[in-house]
């Protein structure tokens, strides 16, 4: 799997695990300091993809959203070994 395959799955199971994730195009959308990361909104676990980021650091992002915020929910699911090397 390319870099890109694998955020785009892991985006993917993030939704699926109920996991918010919203992608800004810049820094500029969401401020000249942001960077990708998790929050919380209202009980509900975001995660904010800024795509001036690197590749490897969304992808950190989310896998480490991921560990942390539906680690049960993974465990019971299948996961292609090039995702599951990332989690």
């Amino acid at each position: 799997m390319t870099d890109t395959e694998v955020l785009v799955a892991l985006v993917e199971l993030a939704e699926q695990a109920g996991l918010h994730v919203r992608a800004a195009q810049g820094a500029r959308d969401a401020g000249p300091l942001a960077s990708s990361g998790v929050c919380r909104v209202r009980e509900e676990t975001w995660i904010v993809l800024i795509g001036d980021d690197p590749l490897a650091d969304r992808i950190g992002v989310v896998a480490a959203a991921l560990r942390e915020h539906a680690g049960p929910w993974l465990e019971e699911r299948w996961l292609p070994p090039a995702l599951r090397a990332h989690l």
